[in-house]
């Protein structure tokens, strides 16, 4: 009877002790989940910001996004990624800041290679991105050399046909017509061509 008694007692005492530990537990739980709706919450305002106010007033609240998101997810996250890539096509819009741009989606590329590995179709995002960056900045090299591998990630994973290469295709037809190669530039454009008219074929 002794022994019976203290194992209840003991049975008694881990479940107090559980008990207590339920409320730290619950706010644990939902430091994530308020972290994680305070993210979307800032995105949904800098993407309608965007759209109707213009970049100079989607910047700061994408800004806030990203600390947001940092101190939610940790700074390797996806979500800061994509926050990232967000930043970087606002500082692209003139007037903008074509460096700054730059980093932005260039520390989008590294999280995302890190998460998804280099041949992810999630880098193929934050490379078109930098392509862009550079034919803005006349740096036409390095960005036929983005796009040429962002297209080869792309080519991995739809098909030739797939809508999703036209807008991957696009600056690297740029590239190579602001680096001197129109023939080049225009076989490009011809491919952009076939894969719209095979999306929308003609009745």
């Amino acid at each position: 009877m002794h022994d019976e008694g203290a194992a209840t007692k003991r049975i008694e005492l881990v479940v107090a002790l559980a008990a207590l530990a339920l409320p730290a537990y619950a706010e644990e739980a939902a430091a994530p989940a308020a972290g994680e709706a305070r993210v979307d919450e800032l995105t949904a305002e800098y993407t309608m910001r965007y759209q109707f106010e213009g970049p100079a007033k989607a910047i700061p609240v994408a800004e806030q996004a990203l600390a947001a998101a940092e101190a939610a997810f940790g700074p390797g996250h996806e979500r800061v990624a994509q926050v990232l890539n967000d930043l970087g096509h606002l500082w692209q819009q003139p007037p903008g800041d074509l460096e700054r741009a730059a980093r932005l989606h260039a520390r989008a590329l590294e999280i995302r290679e890190r998460v998804f590995g280099g041949d992810g179709v999630e880098v193929v995002q934050s490379l078109n991105n930098l392509a862009k960056v550079y034919v803005a900045q006349a740096r036409y090299a390095k960005a036929q050399a983005v796009s040429e591998r962002a297209i080869a990630i792309a080519e991995r994973h739809v098909s030739p046909t797939d809508p999703f290469l036209i807008g991957v295709l696009g600056p690297y037809a740029d590239a190579l017509r602001g680096g001197g190669e129109p023939e080049a530039a225009e076989a490009v454009e011809a491919r952009i061509k076939a894969i719209r008219a095979v999306e929308r074929p003609e009745a």
